[in-house]
């Protein structure tokens, strides 16, 4: 009877360990690849297919019998008709949005599932830059996304940070050794270029900046600039409006470049677009982003351009510029989240986000593909700008990128002074805000 109870509790043991076995292994030991076959559409903007047909094709390899159609729709209007695509319920499993459509979007968003895929706001953190943490963890300290526990709403992938860009050759025969650092370098740099002609006009530009219809990211130079001046522009928490007596001081630097009767001026509305200044040697800075940069070298390939980190206040211990990336979500609609944020997981990994990277010539936003670096001496500049990078909740960009030209513009017309310019942008800032 001994043995009997004996062989009965052993085999209740070895029943027991595989159990135990099988749940820790589901849990912890589990592979992706396991039941999350689907058909999946993605839809894009900015990107040709070409950019995602190896990342595409390892996937299907990788997870047999699945499969993902890749669409780039109109970037002009890509945001109206995801958001009517969606409404009609023939929207697709996964789509990327501009990091400063989250906001405006998060309610169409289904976050990761962190429990299945072993993947936590803790993991998020270590694995992407502070722009994307920020933006993307939603919780309490992010009350746009309106969800009360920390979620992941989204992956990065890439970082597009704002740089400098100068002509090497005006620096050179303006006795310029190297490019600015701080804002007074750089004034100091444009007071040394710039050539007025007979009757107040420009025959040689500085820094093409003060206005806004011919300065291109005019929004990004002044979104930094506030932003190195410690303003979070809109708290996250709160979702206020901060700008404070920052704002007054950036507008009234800012406009200061197409003033005529300030020592800054080396700017007006009646220079061409700033990339076109910059490549045809009118002009010997402008502000971009990597994406930016090719847009310049296509105007003129003999271009000598150089490229350095935005320039940061002085003494400032703290640096800060601002970036742009794109993001993948997973629709509230799909059939198929899981099969959607597996491809996700799969397409920012760090073998998939090198092909990504080598075909956009941007950086990452990954620490560690940043941390890898880069062989390119111009990409190099956005490498290290992708750690600095910050970005702030914009509600909605269009009519906020109104509301800083109409700032700009009513200081430049006499219709404003900065500090009545700065107290409009608050109110008008604030009206936007969802309620």
């Amino acid at each position: 009877m001994a043995d009997q109870k004996t062989i009965v509790y052993a085999v209740f043991g070895v029943v027991g360990l595989i159990v135990v076995l099988l749940v820790f292994g589901f849990l912890f030991g589990r592979e992706e690849s396991e039941s999350l076959s689907a058909d999946l559409k993605f839809w894009g903007y900015g990107d040709d297919e070409y950019v995602w047909r190896d990342i595409i094709s390892g996937y299907a390899e990788k997870y047999s019998g699945s499969s993902v159609t890749y669409t780039r729709l109109n970037d002009q209007t890509y945001e109206d008709t995801i958001v009517n695509r969606l409404a009609a319920g023939t929207g697709p499993d996964i789509f990327m949005l501009k990091n400063t459509a989250v906001v405006k979007h998060a309610d169409k968003i289904v976050p990761l599932p962190q429990d299945y895929f072993q993947f936590y706001p803790k993991d998020f953190k270590k694995t992407f830059a502070d722009i994307a943490t920020d933006e993307l963890l939603a919780g309490p300290q992010n009350a746009f996304l309106r969800l009360d526990s920390e979620q992941i709403v989204g992956f990065p992938l890439y970082v597009d940070a704002l740089a400098l860009f100068y002509h090497k050759d005006l620096f050179n025969s303006s006795g310029i050794a190297t490019p600015p650092v701080t804002w007074d370098d750089l004034l100091e740099a444009s007071r040394k270029v710039t050539k007025l002609a007979f009757g107040g006009g420009i025959e040689k530009a500085g820094a093409a900046l003060g206005t806004y219809a011919n300065v291109e990211r005019a929004f990004e130079i002044l979104s930094s600039l506030l932003m190195q001046q410690g303003s979070p522009i809109i708290d996250r928490r709160t979702k206020d409006v901060r700008l404070d007596a920052a704002a007054s001081n950036v507008l009234q630097f800012y406009t200061s470049f197409s003033n005529q009767t300030k020592q800054n001026y080396s700017w007006s509305g009646r220079m061409p677009n700033s990339f076109e200044a910059l490549a045809r040697g009118d002009a010997a800075i402008a502000f971009g982003t990597a994406t930016d940069m090719q847009r310049i070298l296509a105007k003129n390939p003999h271009l000598r351009l150089g490229i350095a980190v935005l320039p940061q206040r002085k003494g400032s211990t703290v640096s800060v510029t601002q970036g742009e990336y794109a993001v993948l979500a997973v629709s509230r609609l799909s059939p198929n989240p899981l099969a959607a944020w597996q491809f996700i997981r799969y397409a920012t990994d760090p073998e998939q986000s090198q092909k990504y990277l080598e075909k956009t010539l941007r950086a990452p936003a990954r620490r560690d593909l940043i941390a890898k670096g880069t062989s390119s001496e111009a990409l190099d500049v956005f490498y290290r700008s992708a750690l600095i990078a910050k970005s702030w909740p914009v509600p909605d960009e269009r009519r906020t990128k109104f509301i800083f030209q109409d700032a700009v513009e009513s200081i430049l017309s006499g219709a404003s002074d900065p500090s009545r310019a700065a107290q409009n942008l608050s109110q008008q800032l604030q009206l936007l805000l969802p309620k």
